[in-house]
C-alpha cells in the first residue's frame, strides 16, 4: 500500500499571545440598542458576525464604532 506524500499541516494553538496591539479582545455592551446585555471575545484572527435580521449584527458594528471614538452621525 503507498504512503501518502502530503502531510496534513499542524493545527495551531492559538492563545492570548496571537493578539497583536489594536485587537479588540473584549466587547462588553449594557443596555445598548437591540441588547440587554453582550459580552463577546472576538479571536485575535477572522472574525464573523452572523445572524438573521434584527438579531443585532448592525447594533454590534455600532458599539465597536463608537467604543472607538467614532461619531454617531456617520452610524446613521
Amino acid at each position: 500500500m503507498a504512503e501518502r506524500s502530503a502531510k496534513r499541516p499542524k493545527l495551531l494553538n492559538r492563545g492570548e499571545d496571537d493578539y497583536k496591539p489594536g485587537n479588540i479582545m473584549e466587547i462588553e455592551l449594557h443596555n445598548f440598542m437591540t441588547y440587554d446585555q453582550l459580552t463577546c471575545k472576538p479571536g485575535p484572527r477572522l472574525n464573523l458576525v452572523v445572524g438573521p435580521n434584527g438579531s443585532g449584527k448592525s447594533s454590534l458594528v455600532c458599539a465597536i464604532a463608537l467604543g472607538l471614538a467614532g461619531e454617531p452621525q456617520v452610524l446613521s
